[in-house]
């Protein structure tokens, strides 16, 4: 009798309620992947599939049910896409076992589109990082990375840095909630660049954890596309308070950045962006670089630590949200029509404008003067993998750079 997929199905089903049975779990997904049922289910979607193109990528997604449309690499030799292939890349770092059955090991497959805060506990103390082993150079100062994911953006910026000096300029420190990312990015920069001994990654819940992990010498917080709990269509005050930056967390923080240091968000949800900005402000300790600070005109109303750093700062922030959106045109043409329909105006063909008005946006900002945003991507341009996204969809993203300056942070 030949297998269909249904059968195949439920020969899997009845293993996995045996593993369940005998162990009290379900079995991980690496090995539900490695059953023969899964595999052979695998092969026979791919056969209903029409086949790739001749320059796309080779790696069938299964959720989807369709090979990736995505180009492939020139010489790849397994014949991925850029994105595939950094995903394989990591995966065969990883050359240990995981330590449990049931930990979740399959990073390389997409991530949850959000995870929960409040399940993820405080780190336990004997785990948290011993920085005098973690860098080389304490004095440099920290930069860290709040939410990296899989790390690219602070290797991407430390490679870059590098390429024009040789010697370190920064310590770097992502911290991520999804621990199986924490140490595969930790194992790629030990293999990729063993002598660096600047670049590390903690998994830890940063709300709870921010004060534990006593960051040594911190000069630089960066908080890239935060995942957008409650925002967009999705707006309920049920899930506003999972989010990362609160009032709360904004105050923390700068109590812990030093006149001088700066926090660089950047989301595409408009909204997300307005409340990140409202927060940091709210605080009295962090200052937007204006073109009036810069110029050094009416320094008299500024602290002579507030006029030195703002005055040499170079991230102004330039565009209203309406030019945002207007102006954030991308050069690919290879987009689907219902794509088109949603994000792009036919007439202009540039991207939709938002709902609101720069009017309305600052009448609703607080007395912070208008909102503005940054034209261009600051710290030599480095982008995450989200900026990439955005591009391709014609998404506008709302980016900020704000200096802390001298006000004592309230208790």
């Amino acid at each position: 009798m030949e297998d269909t997929f249904e059968s195949l199905q439920t020969t899997l089903d009845a293993w996995i309620a045996t593993h369940e049975a005998e162990h009290g779990h379900k079995p991980p997904k690496a090995r539900i992947e490695q059953h023969p049922a899964y595999r052979r289910q695998t092969s026979l979607l791919m056969a209903r599939c029409p086949p790739p193109a001749a320059d796309a990528c080779a790696r069938f997604m299964r959720r989807k049910k369709k090979f990736c449309t995505k180009r492939r690499t020139p010489n790849d030799p397994d014949g991925l896409c850029g994105l595939h292939r950094a995903e394989a890349a990591v995966t065969s770092s990883l050359t240990h076992a995981p330590t449990s059955e049931s930990k979740k090991s399959n990073i390389s497959k997409r991530m949850k589109r959000m995870l929960n805060p409040f399940r993820v506990r405080e780190t336990d103390a004997a785990k948290l990082p011993v920085w005098s082993e973690a860098y080389l150079d304490m004095s440099l100062p920290l930069w860290v990375d709040i939410g990296c994911a899989k790390g690219r953006y602070l290797m991407n910026v430390d490679k870059k840095l590098h390429a024009v000096s040789e010697n370190r300029q920064w310590n770097f420190c992502g911290v991520e909630l999804f621990a199986p990312l924490v140490e595969a990015a930790n194992l790629q920069v030990q293999q990729l660049q063993p002598e660096s001994k600047n670049l590390f990654y903690v998994h830890a819940n940063i709300n709870k954890d921010l004060e534990r992990l006593q960051f040594p010498n911190l000069r630089r917080v960066s908080f890239l596309f935060p995942d957008p709990w409650s925002c967009g269509e999705h707006t309920t005050s049920k899930n506003a308070k999972k989010r990362v930056m609160n009032p709360d967390f904004a105050l923390r923080i700068s109590k812990l950045l030093p006149p001088g240091g700066d926090i660089y968000f950047a989301t595409d949800w408009l909204d997300l962006a307005l409340d990140i900005r409202k927060c940091l402000l709210e605080t009295g300790c962090f200052d937007i670089p204006s073109f009036r600070d810069s110029s050094n005109q009416s320094t008299a109303q500024l602290n002579p630590v507030q006029s030195s750093h703002i005055a040499q700062y170079p991230y102004i922030p330039t565009l209203k949200t309406s030019q945002i959106s207007s102006n954030h045109f991308s050069t690919q043409q290879q987009v689907s029509q219902l794509l088109q329909e949603d994000l792009i105006d036919v007439q202009t063909k540039f991207a939709k404008p938002e709902t609101l008005t720069d009017a309305e946006i600052d009448l609703s900002s607080g007395s912070w003067g208008p909102v503005l945003w940054l034209a261009g991507i600051p710290y030599d341009g480095v982008q995450t993998e989200r900026d990439l996204v955005c591009e391709a969809q014609w998404r506008a993203i709302y980016r900020l750079v704000l200096v802390r300056n001298s006000v004592v942070a309230s208790q």
